[in-house]
Order: C-alpha cells, then structure tokens, then sequence
C-alpha cells in the first residue's frame, strides 16, 4: 500500500470515527479494503456499514462476493439473495447468485438467477458459459454445446476461456 493510500484510509478511519452514523464513509473505507483484496477488513466495514443502512446493496453484493470466495456459498446467496429482496435488478447480482446456487448443486436454482441475468444483459459470454457448464454437469451435452457456442461467439477473442 503506497503513502497516499494509507493516507486516505487514516482520514476516512478517523471520518468514521467522528461520524459514525455517516454510512458513506463506511462505505469509501470498505471499499477501498476490497479493492485491495483485504477481505476481512472490508467484511468488518461493510458489516458496520450495514447496522447503519441495512439496505446498502453495495455492501450486499461485496459481502457476498466475499462469502464467494471464501467458499461459503450458503452466505453468499444470502446476500445476493438481499439485493435481490431490495428489487435491484442487476446482471451481475444474478449471475453472481446463479454461480453460488451452482456450488451448491442447486441447478435449478442456478439456471434461474442466470436465465435473470440474459434478461438484463444478453451480451455476457460469461453467463453462457455457465449456463453450458451447468448442462454439461447434467451431461445434456447438446444443450451444453449450444451454450457454449453462444459464449464463444460473443467473446471471439478469448477461445481458451472454453
């Protein structure tokens, strides 16, 4: 971390502490640690941050991102689930979601969310992709192909990525 980040963190921790009913500069700081992949600094803020404004939805999503990679995918639809429940309507908070059921062996569960997802955004290779992953795991192996193929004409440049 250079000198000005730590800056930044040192001004926004002492905003914090002279505010903190103020769950925007929760929300700078948590940030700021999961960008820099400080996870259980982030998790602590944005927990903070959420007694404060229970409806944040960044703070949702980030933490379920965190739950994700942490291999708690019980929690991290939990969280994606609550911004749903909020009825934000996000592409990444559904495919998030559909990734997480998907760990969880919930296909159904995971085809929705990423069925939601195409609905916002038809354009990502990405949901595709585990759109045909997940037929591919319930070896319908022609369906898995059409999927697969749809991702890969959407993201022509990158054909390693199947």
């Amino acid at each position: 971390m250079n000198d000005d980040n730590k800056k930044i963190i040192e001004d926004l921790i002492k905003k914090v502490v002279d505010n903190p009913h103020n769950a925007d500069y929760y929300l700078q700081l948590a940030n700021i640690y999961f960008g820099q992949n400080q996870y259980d600094l982030s998790e602590n803020v944005y927990k903070s941050l959420l007694n404060i404004e229970p409806s944040n939805y960044v703070a949702l999503t980030n933490l379920g991102t965190i739950a994700f990679l942490r291999y708690d995918f019980l929690e991290a639809v939990n969280y994606y689930s609550r911004v749903v429940g909020l009825g934000i309507d996000n592409a990444s908070v559904y495919f998030n979601l559909g990734n997480a059921f998907a760990e969880l062996g919930e296909f159904k569960q995971a085809m929705s969310n990423y069925i939601k997802s195409l609905n916002i955004d038809k354009n990502n290779y990405q949901v595709y992709s585990s759109i045909g992953l997940l037929y591919q795991d319930q070896q319908n192996y022609e369906e898995a192909l059409i999927y697969y193929e749809k991702a890969l004409k959407l993201n022509k440049n990158n054909p390693d990525n199947y």
